[in-house]
């Protein structure tokens, strides 16, 4: 779930992204023919469970959290849980496209399908 400021954007809504900036697997925008919020993204519900309450909710900072016990965002130190480390989850295009300036140890994406890894309840992508 999302949260929403008054105009219809989303501003509370968890995207999970890898700790070096890159994209997590498994996200796609939604279209508005399926029922989704126009804009909003969908994400897979093993992705969405392993960034579960991996950061504190700044709503609940400030008092004014609408969603309580089913905020996806901690409300407390103790909640924070620690974010799945995504590196080498999927292959690195700049490599495919023989661009990438990094050596395959050091680049945060696979450049060969033995060094792609995966996190727990989810497929490596290729």
């Amino acid at each position: 779930h999302g949260h929403h400021d008054q105009k219809g954007g989303n501003k509370h809504y968890h995207h999970p992204r890898s700790v070096s900036g890159g994209n997590a697997m498994a996200v796609t925008p939604t279209s508005s023919n399926n029922g989704g919020v126009k804009g909003e993204l969908s994400v897979a519900p093993g992705v969405r469970k392993q960034f579960l309450r991996t950061k504190l909710c700044k709503h609940f900072l400030r008092g004014c959290c609408l969603y309580g016990d089913k905020c996806t965002y901690a409300h407390d130190y103790s909640q924070i849980q620690v974010r799945p480390d995504l590196r080498k989850t999927k292959m690195c295009q700049a490599n495919l496209e023989g661009r990438c300036p990094y050596r395959a140890e050091e680049c945060q994406f696979a450049h060969s399908t033995e060094d792609l890894k995966a996190t727990p309840g989810l497929f490596k992508t290729v």
